[in-house]
């Protein structure tokens, strides 16, 4: 019965990662593939793959354990030094530990968003987890 648990868990786990990773792509512009991936197997080098199915198999062979996906498109070893890149994706990261209480971290959220919509227009909606 225990294996039952654990297997199902597992497939929680995949579940759940892979509607992170649709999250994740849905805020990079097209083309997505190819791009790099990380895995606590990889040991923190960058595998080129070319699909959402290739960077989940890599996920999963690493127990989901480390799993990073590289916010710009992968051009090559030798063009990736030669282009540009523009930023279509800002990460923001403000934790609760760096704030006195959480309604100093909800004021400096507020305070973000407003400098972000002064920046990018109005229209401009920030995804916010």
């Amino acid at each position: 019965m225990s294996a039952t648990i654990i297997s199902h868990d597992h497939e929680q786990v995949e579940q759940k990662v892979a509607a992170g990773l649709d999250f994740v792509l849905n805020h990079l512009k097209n083309p997505i593939w190819p791009r790099t991936i990380s895995t606590k197997t990889t040991e923190g080098r960058q595998i080129p793959i070319y699909s959402s199915q290739e960077a989940l198999a890599w996920y999963k062979a690493a127990n989901f354990l480390d799993c990073r996906i590289s916010a710009y498109r992968y051009h090559g070893k030798e063009a990736a030094c030669a282009l540009l890149q523009m930023i279509d994706l800002i990460m923001i990261d403000e934790d609760l530990s760096s704030f006195k209480s959480r309604q100093a971290l909800d004021k400096s959220l507020n305070k973000t968003i407003r400098k972000i919509k002064d920046t990018l227009g109005n229209n401009f909606e920030p995804s916010i987890i």
